[in-house]
C-alpha cells in the first residue's frame, strides 16, 4: 500500500491537470496530511465525475467536499493583499 504522501504527485496529476476542471488549483492551506484543491464554481458539473473517479483510483483514501463561505473568500483577499504588500515593499 502506497503512503499517503506517495500519492501526492498522481493525486495532483490528476485533480489539476487531466480531470478537465478549467481553473481548479491546489489551496495554500493544504498540509502533508490533508490536500486542498480550489475548484471553480463555474465548473461544479464536473465534481461528481471527479470523485467518482477518485473514490475508484484511490480506494484507500477518503474524499471530503466542502463549499467555501463568505467568510472564506475575505480572508483570501486579505491574504492575497498582504502578499502584494511585501513583495512590493520587502
Amino acid at each position: 500500500m502506497s503512503t499517503f504522501a506517495g500519492l501526492k504527485a498522481s493525486l495532483d496529476l490528476l485533480i489539476l491537470r487531466d480531470c478537465g476542471i478549467e481553473g481548479c488549483e491546489e489551496s495554500t492551506d493544504s498540509t502533508n496530511k490533508k490536500y486542498m484543491y480550489l475548484i471553480p464554481f463555474t465548473q461544479q458539473a464536473k465534481i461528481p465525475s471527479l470523485l467518482q473517479t477518485l473514490e475508484f483510483k484511490f480506494p484507500e483514501i477518503f474524499f471530503d467536499l466542502e463549499m467555501n463561505s463568505l467568510e472564506d473568500a475575505y480572508v483570501n483577499i486579505a491574504r492575497a493583499e498582504e502578499k502584494m504588500h511585501y513583495e512590493r515593499n520587502p
